[in-house]
């Protein structure tokens, strides 16, 4: 079974743990949390929340943010919000549209695309009014997504640090509250 195309779930030592979605299912991969994922760039799991999310490339447009639910299929190569490419030969992809049966929703989508890179929840002190808020690096915009999380739903988008001017690779959170980029 080819692992593309989904997130995997492992014990630190390596070892499958006994209540993911696929173990013990004949015929599927047990260290497989979930699928339909197409390109991601970036995972954060909040330990308040016990929440994971993820931040990923679309096809030419639709980069997405997800929840990432035990046994969930997040669409891809059945839906995007990107544009399906040309028939560039082997490996292209056509999607039916932005809704497949049996698929999760993005939690956010960007139209156009970001560029999308790390992500991280704001969890400080520093910036009290952001608690809970995702922030998604951007390499195209050159800057940072600020996601306004309010249970599942985005609230708002702002993008900040444009004076950057700078791919955004990585961004941390430290323990005062400050963010490292």
């Amino acid at each position: 079974m080819r692992l593309q195309g989904k997130i995997l779930r492992l014990n630190d030592d390596g070892s499958v743990p006994p209540d993911n979605p696929f173990a013990g299912v004949k015929g599927h991969d047990a260290r497989i949390y979930a699928i339909g994922v197409r390109n991601p760039q970036g995972l954060h799991f909040d330990p308040v929340s016990r929440r994971l999310f993820e931040a990923e490339h679309g096809p030419m447009g639709g980069d997405e943010v997800n929840i990432i639910r035990a046994g969930a299929n997040y669409g891809w190569p059945l839906s995007s919000y990107g544009m399906n490419y040309p028939d560039i030969g082997v490996g292209a992809v056509n999607t039916a549209g932005t809704h497949a049966e049996g698929t999760e929703q993005p939690l956010f989508y960007y139209l156009p695309s970001i560029a999308a890179s790390p992500i991280t929840m704001y969890r400080g002190s520093m910036f009290p009014e952001w608690g809970g808020d995702l922030l998604v690096g951007a390499m195209r915009p050159r800057n940072i997504s600020k996601l306004d999380l309010d249970g599942d739903v985005i609230r708002s988008e702002y993008p900040m640090l444009s004076e950057l001017d700078d791919r955004v690779r990585d961004i941390k959170v430290a323990v005062d509250g400050s963010i490292y980029i």
